[in-house]
């Protein structure tokens, strides 16, 4: 049906070409009684803000945008460099539900997406990253929000935590300027069989100073390990030039393929919180709130340091913003040296009250790491170490605490008419889930006591040569 254009004022033949003269389209139509017309409606967004699903690191080969469910994302994830790091050094991209995943579809044109950051005390920072989409009708322009986060500090002290004389020292962190005291004692070691006392003191605020003092209990006087030391020196980080002012800019640090890294600096959970403003094709997505896991997830723990094989465990965690029943994901896996962590099992619990907590049947792991660590070293078999990530929405946070297996075995041996069996050779055979047989010998103590550590997974069979007894333990 022709056409009048309203700029050249020339007359169009047919109403589903543009003007020949102006190339302007036809705007308006005129609807005629028993006059039907057919008007097609295109319902695809030109520009969407999308998240994964998924809270599994990738392999590095894996196809980014083919792994999972996209869905429309009202918050951005902001992740830790330490965590972007450790995906870097096991050859894995980020899990998708961690990224933010700008959608186009320019019709054929180039286009640039325009990010600004607006920060509670700093002045708004604008990044600005061109896409040509060439001949490609929809373009996927994948995202990854970093930020230094407060640290955690690991010191190892020359305390033998199975000596009967450290149980009552107490080693106290103060913050110099702050209210922050944390004490821990030799409970907390994080490192077993090693006549060392590993601790670590977590989320740290990295632009405050701390003094370490270890009080030796009835040993003696308390006394420092270090006196008023900025963490960052202490964890030997240089801090850059700019402080905590530095812009958020594109991340030199940190490159996965396919992936624009945005660096938010270094930023702590209780200030700067950022929001996000995505500007593309002339539309603008307002204020989308960037949070992290590491704020949103606090006091993540297992309820016990170690395990034996089907004893019922509990992953913990608290979570006061996460609506009371909404499901979070908690992903368990075994630590490995090398970061390449082997999945072990993933399983939902509501938030309830606050708080989350999921019971899981310990079973041994079988570990594959590449390095073993000095421990798998010193007992001769890998030691399976657990820990587990939990996520809702684009969050994702992880537990820091490795939950051990149960390796040892302590028993009180007596004869059938109950007499302790002091200073007796024994003799245990162990069964390992590979069907190897291992054969350890020792004798038991003073008070008829059995006591072997460093056993793998499997087995046990104990065996005292010439005694008919009955164990207990």
């Amino acid at each position: 049906m022709p056409w009048t254009c309203k700029s050249c004022q020339i007359e169009v033949p047919l109403d589903d070409v543009p003007c020949p003269t102006c190339a302007a389209p036809k705007t308006a139509w005129t609807m005629l009684k028993d006059h039907t017309r057919v008007m097609v409606l295109s319902a695809k967004k030109k520009v969407q803000l999308l998240r994964g699903s998924s809270y599994r690191a990738l392999e590095a080969g894996d196809p980014l945008h083919d792994q999972d469910e996209w869905v429309k994302t009202e918050e951005i994830s902001a992740v830790p460099k330490a965590s972007a790091r450790a995906w870097l050094a096991a050859g894995r991209l980020p899990p998708s539900a961690q990224l933010v995943l700008v959608r186009l579809r320019p019709s054929g044109k180039s286009a640039t997406i325009e990010l600004s950051l607006d920060f509670d005390e700093q002045p708004m920072q604008e990044l600005e990253v061109p896409v040509d989409a060439g001949a490609s009708e929809v373009v996927d322009v994948p995202f990854l929000f970093v930020y230094e986060a407060p640290g955690d500090l690991r010191v190892r002290l020359r305390v033998d935590p199975n000596d009967p004389a450290s149980a009552d020292e107490r080693f106290v962190l103060s913050q110099t300027e702050g209210e922050l005291e944390v004490v821990k004692t030799v409970a907390d070691d994080e490192t077993a069989h090693d006549r060392r006392t590993d601790l670590c003191f977590r989320a740290l605020d990295p632009y405050e100073r701390y003094t370490l003092r270890v009080d030796p209990g009835a040993e003696g006087a308390p006394y420092p390990v270090f006196e008023d030391v900025p963490y960052l020196e202490l964890a030997g980080i240089a801090r850059p030039s700019g402080g905590s002012d530095r812009p958020a800019a594109p991340s030199e640090e940190l490159a996965f393929p396919g992936i624009h890294v945005v660096d938010l600096g270094e930023r702590s959970e209780r200030f700067h919180a950022p929001a996000l403003d995505v500007e593309v094709l002339g539309k603008s997505f307002l204020e989308l709130p960037v949070r992290s896991g590491q704020e949103l997830f606090r006091s993540l723990r297992w309820s016990v340091k170690r395990a034996r094989s089907g004893q019922t465990v509990r992953l913990e965690l608290e979570c006061p913003e996460v609506p009371e029943g909404e499901e979070l994901t908690f992903v368990l896996q075994e630590h490995d040296q090398d970061q390449r962590h082997d999945f072990v099992e993933q399983a939902l619990a509501p938030a309830q009250g606050g708080a989350a907590s999921l019971e899981w049947a310990y079973r041994p792991v079988a570990d594959s790491d590449d390095e073993p660590s000095a421990l798998d070293d010193r007992l001769g078999w890998p030691l399976p170490e657990l820990f587990f990530d939990v996520g809702w929405g684009p969050h994702l946070a992880s537990c820091q605490q490795l939950l051990l297996f149960q390796d040892e075995l302590r028993l009180t041996c007596r004869t059938r008419a109950g007499e302790l069996l002091s200073d007796v050779e024994y003799a245990l055979q162990l069964t390992l889930p590979s069907g190897k047989v291992l054969t350890k010998r020792g004798r038991t103590d003073a008070g008829g006591v059995l006591h072997e550590r460093g056993l793998p997974p499997g087995k046990v069979q104990v065996g005292l040569p010439g005694y008919s007894v009955a164990l207990s333990g």
